[in-house]
């Protein structure tokens, strides 16, 4: 018996052609024109429960002087996604007094590659928040996308090596003040 051989046209409308290594075949036809919508097991749709901010603070060491602070929107699979608008708080935290917050300073972050930036000075932290590891400061980013609020907070008390150098400069001060003395 002689074998036929059949070639599928691909995507028009009479032959459909579906991937069959795929674990779930689901085909959508809107409105009955034949574009096939081919969803596999590992599909998920946008949700915002799959989206979370990723918020990264660090001594500004361009200037050494403030912080840079960087947030951005990602999704399960650590794409980094768009969003509106970026605004970010910093509070002095009371570790004495309950944990209690108090807003030092609000600053509006600046779009770069995906993500929002901003580097607030240490005179808008303010004179007594100096980031020495004395006093503990919360960082809140919030981020906007269609219509919806994403927030993240992190603590911090020192930021890498400038806790260390205002050690060292507090123990050279405490070395000329002694020398003085003699």
């Amino acid at each position: 018996m002689a074998t036929r051989r059949i070639k599928a046209t691909i995507n028009n409308h009479y032959v459909q052609p579906l991937k069959l290594r795929m674990g779930r075949k689901l085909v959508l036809t809107p409105n009955c024109s034949y574009n096939s919508v081919l969803y596999t097991q590992k599909h998920y749709a946008l949700h915002a429960s799959n989206q979370k901010i990723d918020l990264w603070a660090k001594f500004n060491t361009n200037t050494f002087d403030g912080i840079q602070l960087v947030a951005w929107l990602e999704d399960v699979d650590t794409n980094i996604l768009g969003s509106a608008q970026c605004q970010f708080k910093v509070y002095y935290v009371n570790t004495a007094n309950d944990w209690g917050q108090t807003l030092i300073h609000t600053v509006n972050g600046t779009a770069s590659n995906g993500k929002w930036v901003a580097s607030p000075s240490q005179t808008d932290l303010g004179s007594d928040n100096v980031i020495d590891g004395d006093r503990t400061l919360m960082i809140e980013a919030i981020l906007s996308k269609w219509g919806r609020s994403y927030t993240k907070k992190i603590y911090l008390n020192h930021l890498g090596v400038y806790d260390s150098i205002v050690r060292l400069r507090n123990d050279i001060d405490f070395l000329d003040i002694i020398k003085a003395d003699t």
